[in-house]
């Protein structure tokens, strides 16, 4: 019947048509008929061009069926954890490829993606011999945390990372999800009366870009009756925190009430003490007291707070907040470095400083005077802070200079703190350059990309090396920045890195506070070669297994140098291009890359590790002491999966 769907179809039409032309002689007519016809066929001549496309989806179910030459096939089903029913409408994302496929736009950058059925199974065909990484949704279930059978490789994280060969079938693989747990409450004031809009976040630990930090994983805003709900949370270890309106829709909202009914509020002028009194467009911070963030029940950060531990599928009720004002006092100073002539865009954050590393906001901003640089920050509460200046740039006629940036660190007590300076100085652009060996200058090194992580809050800056080896690089003044590198040729290491003739990759050495001079990469390719396998204390090979190379220098070498792989199926692992020196090597059983390059993390294993030294140009077997999950697991408590 479907192969001959089209034909019924056209048959189908031309009935409907004479019957619809005979019966309009003498009758009223519609003019909407005809349209409505058209469309009609239309809609059904698309459908029928899809018929075939359904059969042939159909009959793909089964793995052996409709492949391409030599591509492999995964197929299997998505299960409740807990009761093993199939679940439909999940969500099964392939994404990787073949080695070097990873370019933009090319087939092996796009994701795979596939829905189930009914009956929980999804399909995946024509799929090329690579490294892959897949992960699976569903509404009301966790993203992470899922049991993956049937892959040749092993669960990390919230995704399953494995090798899949030319030709290759999995055809029964079985995806156990664990339903997503929920946190409710509500919010209330000193007096105890509800507080509506308030946000609450659900925070958990994370490694980005290396560095350990507190992020918020899920967000409500509380209801008229202050209460929230917090939804679709993965198990595992969170801190609840409550906290009024963020610093963006504030300022929106001074914006909008500054300038009175119709209008928007206008900037403060030079005599308003930093730009932000009332009536100007920051109107409505400074507030003489605040509800401070607070951390699940009453806490001030979140080392003094209460985890909350979620298992699979729970409902958490009664996370109760009740918000205590706080008195709130101003810090004010100057910006010093300002010359008298107007500068543009001179800008002043406070970040609370001295807890954990955290992706938060500022709490406050203040716009600094153009000619003296004075500023005021108000509305904050007793602590201590973390002062970021920034300058746009000085302008003379159509030019304008570079940035300049300032830090300081000032503790707000009960009361007002006046007299502070930001020493603020300019911004440089760093002229970079990549040196290679004088036996090997054929390398390929325009893909590589100059990372520079600052200590200043902020993005990433990066700058790509030309075919020549040059970059430009800009570097704020207040920053002691580590740096890192992407692209880099295979088979070269760096072997130093030297900032205005400074070497940051000796032992102990840091970024120079002024910058003169050029900044020189020099990389080498007399790097050793260590391999391994990976075995359980049985004396068999382990999959999957997380193999960590962390050398014993410091500072910006230990950064460059250190390296983690993933066991094959065999048990094996490799690395190339190592650095000289000496190393520690762990094995971990199953770890994310994130903590297992965290020397902080690996500390919490003593001496499981042995020593390995590498030689220039030498071949090096690495042994190891398996740290099983268990042991792991009591460490990742608190971090995301």
């Amino acid at each position: 019947m479907i192969r001959n769907f089209p034909l019924a179809v056209e048959l189908n039409l031309k009935v409907i048509m004479r019957n619809s032309t005979s019966s309009a002689i003498g009758a009223p007519t519609f003019p909407w008929r005809g349209r409505v016809l058209r469309r009609l066929l239309l809609s059904l001549c698309v459908l029928s061009a899809f018929g075939p496309l359904n059969m042939a989806f159909a009959q793909s179910a089964d793995p052996s069926q409709g492949t391409t030459p030599g591509t492999g096939v995964i197929a299997g089903r998505v299960l409740d954890a807990a009761s093993g029913e199939v679940l439909g409408k999940a969500e099964v994302r392939l994404s990787g490829g073949p080695a070097g496929g990873s370019q933009p736009g090319s087939p092996a950058a796009r994701a795979v993606v596939a829905r189930t059925g009914a009956d929980g199974a999804f399909l995946l065909q024509g799929i090329q011999a690579g490294d892959y990484v897949l992960s699976v949704s569903r509404r009301a279930y966790a993203a992470c945390g899922s049991d993956v059978d049937g892959l040749p490789g092993r669960q990390q994280g919230c995704s399953t990372r494995f090798t899949l060969h030319a030709g290759q079938k999995l055809g029964n693989v079985q995806i156990r999800l664990l339903r997503a747990a929920v946190v409710t409450g509500e919010v209330r004031d000193e007096d105890g009366e509800p507080m509506a809009g308030v946000v609450v976040e659900a925070e958990q630990y994370r490694y980005l870009r290396g560095a350990k930090v507190l992020t918020a994983t899920s967000r409500a805003t509380s209801d008229d009756r202050g209460q929230y709900r917090l939804y679709n949370l993965s198990p595992g270890r969170y801190f609840v925190k409550a906290q009024g309106r963020g610093l963006m829709a504030r300022l929106a909202g001074a914006m909008m009430a500054g300038g009175g009914p119709g209008r928007m509020g206008g900037a403060g002028g030079p005599g308003a003490a930093g730009g932000i009194g009332r009536g100007s467009m920051m109107a409505g911070l400074d507030d003489a007291i605040t509800y401070p963030p607070t951390y699940y029940p009453k806490a001030e950060f979140p080392e003094e707070a209460i985890p909350l531990q979620l298992a699979p599928g729970a409902e958490m009720g009664g996370i109760d907040f009740r918000l205590t004002p706080t008195a709130t006092y101003s810090l004010s100073g100057v910006v010093a470095g300002v010359t008298g002539e107007p500068m543009t865009g001179i800008t002043v954050t406070a970040r609370r400083a001295g807890s954990t590393v955290s992706l938060g906001g500022p709490t406050a901003f203040a716009s600094a005077d153009a000619r003296t640089g004075a500023f005021t920050l108000r509305g904050l509460a007793p602590g201590r802070y973390e002062l970021v200046a920034r300058s746009m740039g000085m302008r003379r006629g159509a030019a304008q200079a570079a940035g300049a940036s300032g830090i300081l660190i000032a503790d707000l007590g009960n009361a007002h703190l006046e007299g502070l300076t930001i020493p603020l100085r300019p911004d440089v652009q760093i002229q970079g350059s990549v040196l290679l060996p004088q036996n090997n200058q054929e390398a390929q090194i325009e893909r590589m990309r100059v990372v520079m992580e600052g200590a200043l809050p902020g993005p990433q800056r990066m700058a790509r090396v030309d075919a020549e080896g040059r970059f430009q690089l800009a570097l704020a003044a207040a920053d002691r920045p580590s740096f890192s590198l992407e692209g880099l040729p295979e088979g070269f290491y760096v072997k130093a890195m030297k900032l205005g003739g400074v070497d940051v990759m000796a032992q102990g050495a840091e970024a120079p506070s002024e910058v003169l001079g050029e900044f020189q990469i020099q990389l080498a390719a007399d790097g050793g070669k260590v391999s391994g396998l990976t075995r359980d204390g049985t004396g068999k090979a382990i999959a999957s297994a997380r193999v960590v190379l962390m050398p014993e220098r410091t500072g910006q070498a230990r950064q460059l140098w250190r390296k983690t792989a993933i066991s094959g199926e065999d048990g094996t692992f490799q690395f190339d291009a190592v650095a000289p020196g000496r190393y520690r090597v762990y094995l971990f059983e199953e770890l994310d890359s994130g903590p297992a390059l965290d020397p902080d993390f690996l500390t919490n294993f003593g001496q499981r590790w042995r020593a390995l030294e590498v030689k220039p140009g030498a071949s090096a077997t690495a042994e190891s002491l398996l740290i099983p999950v268990s042991d792991t697991a009591m460490h990742l408590g608190e971090m995301a999966p």
